[in-house]
């Protein structure tokens, strides 16, 4: 516990108490520090190009969700849960090799509607198709990034469509994800 509190002091600098306390040691410090440089390195960065995106074009995000996404062959699996790690999506996209435990019923499910929603956006510039008109939402109108997992399933956003332009990242359901704009902290 203390390795992360002092971790986070070198990382987060004058705002590690806002870290800190945005993310706490739930399950193991290790789980903690990958939460932490997770959101820092690719969920935040993502979400504000998300959102500077969508003041010019419609723009569609998802999270990929599956924390029980098969691990990849041939790679020690960690001594820790991983929940859905980068790259794990692209065995239900693609036929990737590296990858031979077969998907479950429920994420062959998921895999034929991602590969629909990356289809139907190919295709109309819209993962929805081309039948729905999607417009920039009003300014201070709440954006959501389309989670995407077996347990998900197809929803609906407030719109009446199936993603909402202009997505916002909210890293972990439930959780915010702390505001790291201006945050001067050390990526090295």
């Amino acid at each position: 516990m203390d390795g992360y509190v002092a971790r986070v002091k070198a990382f987060a600098l004058a705002r590690a108490h806002e870290v800190l306390a945005r993310y706490p040691v739930v399950g193991s410090p290790s789980e903690a520090w990958a939460a932490v440089v997770t959101d820092r390195t690719y969920a935040w960065p993502e979400a504000e190009v998300n959102r500077d995106l969508s003041r010019w074009v419609p723009t569609y995000a998802y999270e990929f969700a599956d924390r029980q996404a098969p691990w990849m062959s041939g790679v020690g699996v960690p001594s820790f849960p991983t929940g859905a790690c980068h790259i794990s999506e692209l065995q239900y996209l693609f036929h990737a090799d590296g990858y031979e435990e077969p998907l479950t019923s429920a994420q062959q499910r998921l895999s034929g509607q991602m590969i629909d929603y990356w289809t139907r956006f190919a295709h109309a510039g819209n993962p929805n198709g081309p039948a729905h008109r999607t417009g920039r939402a009003p300014t201070g109108t709440p954006r959501r990034l389309r989670n995407l997992s077996p347990e998900s399933g197809p929803s609906t956003s407030p719109n009446g469509t199936t993603w909402t332009s202009g997505a916002r990242s909210d890293v972990r359901p439930g959780q915010t994800m702390l505001r790291w704009g201006g945050l001067g902290v050390r990526l090295s």
